[in-house]
C-alpha cells in the first residue's frame, strides 16, 4: 500500500499576528492597573515596615523654610516649562503669544492626572487647531515638548549618575558610556532621526493631515527643558535638606537619581502623572546607587514630600495664569525662526 505522508501546513502568520495584537491590547488595557497595583503594594509594604521611624520625623522651622523654597522653585519650573512650550509654538508659527501659551499650558496641565494621561495633550491640540493651525502642526508642537523633556531628563541622568555607576579604574572602557549616552540623546533629536519617529508616534492620534517635519535642530527648547530639569532637581535637593543632611559631593548623584525617577514616571504607564512609579524608582535608586546612608523612613518622607510639593506647584500657577481670562492671540508669531 502506498504510504501517504501528512503534508505540513504552513504557519498561519495572519492568525499569529491577530493573537499577538490581542495580547498587546490586553496588556495595554490591564498592564497599567497591574503597575499601579504593584507600586501601591510596594509603597504600602515599605511604609508599614518603617512606619515607626516615619512617625518620629518632625520638621523644624528651618525644614519648613526649605520645603517652602522647594515649592517656590518647583512652581517656577512649571511656569518655565510653559514658557518653553510657548517657544516651540513660535517655531511652528502658531498664532499665539507667550502669555496665551502659558495660560493654555497651565490650564491643561492638571488634566494629566485624569485616567489615560493624554487629556492635557488633547486639550492643547484642539485649542491650537481652533486658532487656525492644521492638525499636523498641532500634533508635532504638542508631542515635541514631552520628548524634549524626556531627552533633558536623560541628559541629567547621564551626567548625574554616569560616572558613579561604574568603577572607572577597573573598567576604563566604560568611561565611554557617558559621552556615548550624550551623543545618543542629542543625535536622536536631529531632524534626520527625529522626523521618522515623530511621524510614527503621531500616526493615528490625530485626524488625517499632511505630514509636518521639524526643519531645524530644537536647541533652544532643549536647553530650556534642561533648565527645567535643573530647577526640578534643585527643588528635590531643598526637600532633601529639610529631612536629611546634604553634602556637596552628593548633589550630582541626587539630581541624577531624581531625574531618573522622574523620567521613569514620565514614560512608564502607571497611575496618572507618574504617581507611584516615581516614588518606587526613587526609593530603589536612592537605596542602591545613591550612596546616601539615609534611613528608609527618611527616604520615604522625602519622596512623599516631593510628591506633595510637585502637585501644589502645579496648582498654584493657576491662580495667576490659569484661572483668568486671557486672549490667546495677543502677539503675532515670529516669522524669523532662529
Amino acid at each position: 500500500m502506498p504510504v501517504v505522508l501528512n503534508q505540513c501546513r504552513p504557519p498561519n502568520f495572519r492568525r499569529l499576528k491577530e493573537i499577538l495584537k490581542a495580547t498587546f491590547q490586553f496588556f495595554k488595557s490591564y498592564g497599567r492597573w497591574f503597575i499601579v497595583g504593584l507600586t501601591l503594594f510596594f509603597l504600602l509594604a515599605t511604609l508599614r515596615n518603617h512606619w515607626e521611624e516615619v512617625s518620629t520625623i518632625r520638621l523644624d522651622q528651618r525644614g519648613w523654610l526649605l520645603v517652602a523654597a522647594s515649592l517656590l522653585t518647583t512652581t517656577i519650573s512649571h511656569v518655565w516649562s510653559a514658557l518653553v512650550w510657548g517657544r516651540i509654538l513660535k517655531i511652528f508659527r502658531v498664532p499665539i503669544g507667550y502669555n496665551g501659551a502659558i495660560t493654555l499650558y497651565l490650564r491643561t496641565n492638571m488634566a494629566k492626572y485624569l485616567p489615560g494621561n493624554i487629556w492635557h495633550f488633547y486639550g492643547r491640540m484642539t485649542r491650537i487647531v481652533e486658532l487656525g493651525s492644521p492638525w499636523g502642526v498641532a500634533s508635532l508642537s504638542v508631542l515635541l515638548e514631552p520628548l524634549l523633556l524626556a531627552a533633558a531628563a536623560a541628559i541629567m541622568v547621564v551626567l548625574g549618575l554616569g560616572w558613579s555607576l561604574v568603577d572607572m579604574n577597573q573598567f576604563p572602557l566604560l568611561r565611554l558610556l557617558v559621552p556615548l549616552g550624550l551623543m545618543g540623546v542629542l543625535g536622536g533629536l536631529h531632524p534626520y532621526f527625529f522626523n521618522p519617529v515623530i511621524q510614527k508616534v503621531s500616526r493615528g492620534k490625530t485626524q488625517n493631515h499632511d505630514p509636518v517635519r521639524l526643519e531645524i535642530y530644537p536647541w533652544q527648547p532643549l536647553l530650556g527643558s534642561v533648565f527645567f530639569m535643573g530647577l526640578r532637581g534643585i527643588g528635590f535637593l531643598l526637600t532633601w535638606g529639610a529631612i536629611a543632611p546634604l553634602a556637596w559631593p552628593q548633589v550630582p548623584q541626587l539630581i541624577g537619581v531624581f531625574s531618573g525617577a522622574w523620567l521613569a514616571g514620565f514614560i512608564i504607564p502607571g497611575a496618572p502623572g507618574g504617581m507611584g512609579v516615581f516614588e518606587v524608582v526613587a526609593l530603589g535608586l536612592l537605596e542602591t546607587v545613591g550612596h546616601t546612608n539615609v534611613s528608609v523612613g527618611s527616604l520615604l518622607t522625602i519622596v512623599a514630600l516631593m510628591r506633595g510639593v510637585s502637585i501644589l506647584a502645579e496648582i498654584l500657577p493657576l491662580g495667576i495664569w490659569g484661572l483668568r481670562r486671557s486672549p490667546l492671540a495677543e502677539l503675532p508669531p515670529d516669522r524669523d525662526v532662529v
